[in-house]
């Protein structure tokens, strides 16, 4: 998964007239601009205070370091995006972007709605992640930049709560994972940077091995940041208090790899990090072992591992079924119900949900609703599902189910 992020450093006077025909919110660390509705702005104000919140759990900037509040502009569609920005500067860009000026008062993180008229979460907390730290720490070693901006980017907002709530981010679990892989060969094929490389790489060398120095960087953040690995947590609290705003790139780098990592036992760390990378469980992992876990009739392990795995894939529907499975094997009728018909809206296997439905349903002796979830699993899978649906409606209408 190569990805290219690309930061400008401006030296020009920026362009402002464009932004008199959009509606201005301010709160206390943002000054949101949307050419929408000053409800929006709003909205994206409130949002956007709940990252802050989220970024600096993690930072623990001070506030009074803040040097001006940061700006955001929202626009409608790419084709404002574009037209914005190339009053800026003369290229175009497929995702959002962050200006940053020498005047932090002057940069700005622009954004856009697609062209289904949606906010991409994922850039949004990743963009605005890098416009947070660089606010504070304008040269920030890489490493941290990018490597907490892919930590938190699948994070996700809750309107309801007016929070951010953190959410893993395991779409780069595969390629660490090889990394690592051939790390632990130990026959010269190791592709890992030394630790000492990945807190001094700059930008270009970052680029041109996005390949390992982007998983190395968020595989490393998530060591540093997993409970199991507590003792090593100092590195990023003593990385971060490392950092002066003043410094440029070169000096943050070599002084936060200076701080932290020299007192430490270079081959113990590595193997501890090589070991933890190895533990990561995938989505994948989750539903394999709770499908197996779930055989053996293990059913509180099976929907621990379930529970994990929806996590990781909210919106994938396998969990769910087999958490129905497991809370049918409990008698617990109505959760199963529950997780049948969210895998179904899920886009489970329909046939396969309503026969479950029917089984659920004729266990709980809601006859009625049995015979019609096994009817409407005929209907949608009459090879797969005609018979077995058909013996158990043949012993509901021996017992005169449904007011037969």
């Amino acid at each position: 998964m190569k990805r290219v992020f690309i930061l400008l450093l401006i030296l020009v006077i920026p362009f402002f007239a464009f932004a008199e025909d959009m509606f201005l919110q301010e709160s206390a660390h943002y000054r949101i601009f949307s050419d929408r509705s000053e409800a929006d702005a709003a909205q994206l104000a409130q949002r956007m205070e709940a990252y802050y919140r989220l970024f600096n759990n993690l930072t623990h900037f001070s506030d009074t370091g803040l040097p001006a509040k940061m700006t955001l502009k929202s626009f409608s569609s790419k084709s404002r995006f574009d037209e914005y920005l190339k009053r800026l500067i003369p290229q175009s860009r497929n995702s959002f972007v962050f200006i940053q000026y020498r005047d932090p008062s002057k940069s700005e993180l622009l954004i856009y709605l697609d062209e289904n008229k949606t906010l991409s979460e994922e850039m949004l907390i990743h963009h605005g992640f890098i416009q947070f730290f660089k606010t504070f720490i304008p040269q920030p070693p890489l490493w941290l930049l990018k490597g907490l901006a892919l930590y938190l980017e699948k994070s996700q907002y809750s309107p309801k709560e007016n929070r951010a709530v953190f959410r893993d981010n395991h779409a780069w679990v595969p390629y660490i994972k090889e990394l690592s892989k051939l790390e632990t060969l130990g026959d010269g094929q190791s592709q890992l940077l030394s630790f000492e490389k990945l807190f001094t790489l700059e930008t270009d060398a970052a680029n041109v091995q996005s390949s390992v120095f982007y998983p190395q960087a968020w595989g490393f953040l998530h060591f540093l940041l997993s409970e199991e690995n507590s003792r090593y947590s100092r590195i990023l609290w003593d990385a971060l208090s490392a950092l002066d705003k003043a410094r440029g790139l070169e000096e943050n780098s070599l002084t936060a790899y200076n701080r932290t990592i020299p007192w430490y036992n270079q081959e113990i760390l590595l193997h501890d990090f090589l070991r933890h990378v190895d533990s990561i469980m995938t989505f994948s992992d989750y539903v394999t072992q709770g499908v197996e876990t779930y055989k053996l009739g293990d059913l509180s392990t099976a929907k621990g591992l379930f529970l994990e795995a929806q996590g990781l894939e909210e919106n994938n529907p396998v969990p769910y079924y087999y958490l129905g499975l497991i809370a049918y094997s409990e008698k617990e009728y109505t959760g199963a119900e529950y997780y049948y018909n969210y895998a179904l809206n899920l886009g489970a296997e329909p046939a396969l949900c309503l026969y479950a439905l029917g089984i659920n349903a004729f266990a709980d002796k809601r006859m009625e609703d049995a015979l019609k979830y096994l009817v409407e699993a005929m209907e949608k899978d009459p090879s797969g599902y005609e018979t077995k649906a058909k013996e158990l409606i043949s012993i509901i209408e021996k017992e005169g189910a449904g007011g037969r």
